[in-house]
């Protein structure tokens, strides 16, 4: 491996002519190859050599095999040319260039290249290297085929691709101001941050504060794995046990695969203000299918399980997620963080460092102009005074409307906040078991995937590498604000979390899966090609 030189430019024409002309033959049609000649393709590369960073690869008689050309700008590594000769493909030649050109951009948070939609071997090696796809896609009017965009997030760079512009697909987005991301496996935890935290322009702390929206699902869903535990709920109970329920009368095991036939999201606020309000019209509302019928992603079920909770504990939902899950295992996650926000002295944390969720309530109001992405059935109530909407930016207090609004910030589907070592706490709970909160058989049951190959009960469930539904897999959820948290099981354990702050700015926000997916290439994936 050297850095090329002028001397090596008819070497390198010379090179890319053979993969044009016989590697790419293998996918690309005759007459898209003869759209370049081979006098374009030597100028292109006259030009390039000396303008960007060009390695070449060497054989002992110093004859050219193999090429890499990159930059390195604003953090990240573009990746703009990789070629070998194909009479020396298949014996690691490409690896090493790639490796050679991270080695010639150190403190790089992540690589960026494009690769031909057709060139299914070049895609797969890129893979087995951790690259995946972002969606961005392309057709070069110099080459005429349909090209994909591909990403590596360097280990350990998480935090810092989250809030750079890598993360965007589109022009109107715009990435979060702040990230932290925090992984943890045997004998090593590791927590990055980036960013702020607020408009002000405070920092972000590997201590701050976040709103988790809907990881607050899978803290319900400890709650019930508790109780299941310990023989106090059954999972095949019908809700009318627990709850007065009219109609259609689905199982704790409906509401936690999301199964339930109940409505993804409905506008409560807009007929009611109260838990007990909410409960009493939940059950008469429309209903998306018969219970059981299909999956249905739904903020509804997890309302319901929440009260479930509070009716088999007798306690207010906040007290038992405090006594069946965080303060046993020393977690401090909490409902309504901030004083002044109707926390009780039970939940309030330290509050100097709590991140702003989002600039206002501006999501929501849209949501119920456009009805996307779920139309909206309740229109408001004429005898309720008008919502009072925040109009500042949101810290301490849910950014979800209903929990908000009509559940008084406390909800089984949103409302609780915490840090990212805290997310790491409880997804180590959920590997060592040790604590007797839950037995290792009922988190097998809750993180295996069915009838729905990607959720099991309560947790959403990522196939690592297996076909077997409790193979290794990523038990995960995310949460609306850009948070989430996975934890690997079936394999060697691995907690990883990510919190930050996607709504606090002007523009489209990057969606959370797409920052979750860059987060699991340096903590999962990247970690496992690198090794």
């Amino acid at each position: 491996m050297r850095a090329a030189s002028r001397d090596d430019l008819a070497a390198v024409q010379d090179l890319f002519w053979e993969c044009w002309t016989r590697s790419y033959a293998a996918f690309a049609a005759p007459e898209v190859l003869a759209g370049l000649s081979r006098a374009d393709a030597d100028t292109r590369w006259s030009d390039a050599i000396g303008r960007d960073e060009t390695l070449v690869a060497a054989d002992d008689t110093d004859a050219v095999v193999g090429v890499v050309r990159f930059t390195a700008d604003d953090d990240r590594l573009a990746v703009h040319s990789l070629y070998v000769s194909p009479t020396v493909q298949g014996r690691g030649i490409g690896g090493l260039l790639l490796d050679a050109a991270d080695h010639a951009a150190p403190g790089v948070a992540g690589s960026d290249l494009w690769v031909f939609d057709d060139n299914a071997p070049a895609r797969a090696f890129y893979a087995s290297r951790g690259w995946l796809p972002d969606g961005g896609t392309r057709i070069d009017h110099r080459f005429g085929m349909p090209e994909a965009h591909l990403t590596r997030t360097a280990p350990g760079g998480a935090a810092r691709v989250l809030v750079g512009r890598g993360v965007c697909v589109e022009d109107a987005e715009n990435p979060p101001p702040g990230a932290v991301v925090g992984a943890w496996t045997p004998g090593r935890e590791a927590i990055e941050v980036a960013g702020v935290r607020d408009t002000s322009g405070a920092p972000m702390t590997r201590d701050t504060v976040h709103d988790l929206a809907s990881v607050t699902k899978l803290v319900t869903t400890c709650a019930v794995m508790a109780l299941v535990t310990a023989g106090r709920l059954d999972l095949d109970s019908p809700v009318s046990r627990h709850l007065a329920w009219t109609g259609p009368d689905p199982t704790i095991r409906d509401l936690l695969q999301h199964r339930a036939g109940l409505l993804p999201w409905q506008p409560l606020h807009h007929v009611v203000r109260s838990p007990d309000e909410v409960l009493a019209v939940l059950p008469g509302m429309p209903r998306g299918s018969g219970i059981g019928e299909a999956f249905a992603y739904s903020d509804l079920s997890f309302i319901t399980l929440g009260a479930v909770v509070e009716a088999v504990t007798a306690q207010p939902l906040n007290a038992a997620i405090r006594t069946l899950v965080t303060e046993p295992l020393g977690v401090g996650l909490h409902f309504r963080p901030v004083a002044g926000t109707g926390s009780d002295p039970g939940d309030v944390a330290d509050a100097r460092d709590v991140a702003e969720s989002a600039l206002d309530e501006g999501w929501e109001e849209r949501m119920i102009a456009t009805g996307e992405p779920y139309p909206v059935h309740l229109t408001p109530a004429s005898d309720l005074a008008p919502l009072p909407r925040r109009r500042e930016p949101i810290r301490g207090s849910v950014h979800d409307a209903n929990a908000w609004h009509a559940m008084g910030g406390v909800s089984g589907h949103a409302g609780l906040f915490g840090s990212v070592p805290d997310l790491l706490a409880l997804g180590r709970a959920l590997v060592d078991t040790s604590h007797g909160l839950w037995s290792p058989d009922v988190v097998e049951k809750f993180t295996t995937a069915g009838p729905d190959p990607l959720q099991g009960l309560g947790f959403r469930v990522r196939p690592l590498g297996g076909e077997r539904a409790a193979g290794p897999r990523l038990a995960w959820h995310p949460g609306f604000t850009g948070t989430a948290l996975g934890v690997r099981l079936g394999a060697d354990p691995a907690v990883v979390a990510m919190a930050t702050n996607r709504h606090l700015h002007g523009g489209a926000p990057v969606p959370t899966d797409r920052l979750w997916e860059r987060v699991l290439q340096a903590e999962l994936f990247a970690e496992e090609a690198h090794r």
